[in-house]
């Protein structure tokens, strides 16, 4: 056997080409046959000149690994070269596709904002396939159905709802905090009355619900203006905001 492999070696490194083989599907495939074939590549067919391209679900192969096989994860890059992509250029790639799609429906979009959400998208590591998804059914959903809100707006909170539900619940429970205006006489008037304790609670509030979602601050910084003004350390209501507020009739 030794001797083979080694003829079949000096035959690849003189015929001067390179060989690839492309294996696909390989996680739909036995947990330890996958295991087996990764080890394969890596102890028996790692012949010169020749390339092997796997395609797998990550996640998937991921969690095959540690459930079925009790084995971490990081062990595999140690067979396999496992690419990752540049977060820079991933970010322009999500950053130009969006801008180029808001385009394609004749939305005009602040690049600026567009560039918010790009890195939230890196920050909470969300992969190309995910971003396809994303995309196909969020993204051309809204801008193509979409009549009332800003679609901008929308699209957080709809992206929001598919990373983390509870936090889009919590928007929803929890209005007064987030809602800056279109508030109903009698809540404004207990703000305004309340004042110094509305913007204890609120400071608290959002101290708690960002401890172990700061990826989502940027976000909705750009969605809800007290969002911003926790960011910045500074009060959610402020006496010139309570004078110049016109109470609805």
């Amino acid at each position: 056997i030794v001797a083979i492999k080694s003829n079949l070696d000096t035959f690849l490194r003189s015929s001067g080409k390179r060989y690839v083989f492309i294996i696909d599907n390989i996680d739909r495939v036995e947990t330890k046959s996958i295991l087996s074939l990764f080890r394969m590549i890596n102890q028996i067919l790692d012949f010169s000149n020749v390339t092997y391209v796997l395609s797998f679900d990550d996640t998937r192969v991921k969690t095959a690994f540690e459930n079925d096989l009790n084995v971490d994860y990081s062990y595999l890059k140690k067979m396999i070269n496992l690419p990752e992509m540049n977060k820079e250029k991933l970010k322009t790639l999500y950053l130009n596709s969006l801008e180029n799609i808001f385009k394609s429906y004749g939305k005009n979009i602040n690049r600026e904002k567009l560039s918010v959400l790009s890195s939230f998208l890196l920050k909470i590591s969300i992969d190309i396939r995910d971003f396809i998804r994303f995309i196909n059914s969020s993204v051309n959903f809204i801008l193509s159905q979409n009549q009332y809100l800003y679609d901008f707006d929308l699209l957080i909170l709809e992206l929001i709802k598919i990373t983390d539900v509870e936090l889009y619940n919590t928007i929803h429970k929890h209005s007064d905090f987030f809602t800056t205006f279109d508030k109903s006489n009698e809540v404004e008037l207990d703000i305004v009355f309340r004042m110094d304790e509305y913007n204890e609670r609120g400071k608290v509030f959002f101290t708690q619900l960002f401890d172990n979602r700061l990826e989502y601050l940027d976000l909705l910084s750009e969605l809800f203006p007290n969002v911003k003004k926790f960011q910045a350390k500074e009060d959610l209501r402020s006496e010139f905001e309570t004078r110049s507020w016109q109470f609805k009739e």
